[in-house]
């Protein structure tokens, strides 16, 4: 799989939990851990079709894109830190005990899920957008580091 990589993994100890975490590369690539989140947002079974679609990419299709992950850092005073260098971890759903909560929210989501991870509340918010010509899938990390990462999809 030339756009889809392993990716190290690391624990973080988050107050007095415990969760395992990958590294999210920047932008263009994807870690396997991601195609779960994708598979979920979407609605799939499995990961195989979305991975598949990932694929597509080396013919220049642009069915499924990372446009980037982003890590909000601070400095020692509190100030944003611009374009950090450090990856954003986010949680490996299927190693972690996870507790997602469907969120109501206005148009154009079609689907907002609140994900609470080893007993944090609120640790992910994933949202789903809906256009006429695409959707986009946004993933926030609320806990610190916090962070973004954004998908463009035209399947």
């Amino acid at each position: 799989m030339e756009y889809i990589k392993e990716v190290p993994t690391i624990y973080e100890d988050i107050g007095s939990s415990r969760v395992l975490s990958f590294e999210v590369p920047y932008m263009r690539f994807f870690a396997t851990y991601e195609l779960v989140y994708l598979a979920v947002m979407l609605n799939e079974e499995g990961t195989e079709r979305i991975a598949k679609k990932i694929e597509e990419l080396k013919f220049g299709r642009k069915t499924i894109e990372k446009l980037y992950a982003y890590r909000y850092d601070t400095d020692q005073r509190g100030n944003p830190t611009p374009w950090p260098l450090a990856k954003l971890p986010l949680p490996i759903i299927t190693e972690n005990d996870v507790e997602p909560h469907e969120v109501q929210a206005p148009d154009p989501v079609s689907y907002k899920l609140s994900i609470d991870v080893a007993g944090i509340s609120d640790f992910l918010q994933l949202t789903l957008l809906s256009f006429s010509s695409h959707k986009e899938l946004i993933i926030y990390r609320g806990v610190e580091p916090r962070g973004i990462v954004r998908y463009i999809i035209n399947i």
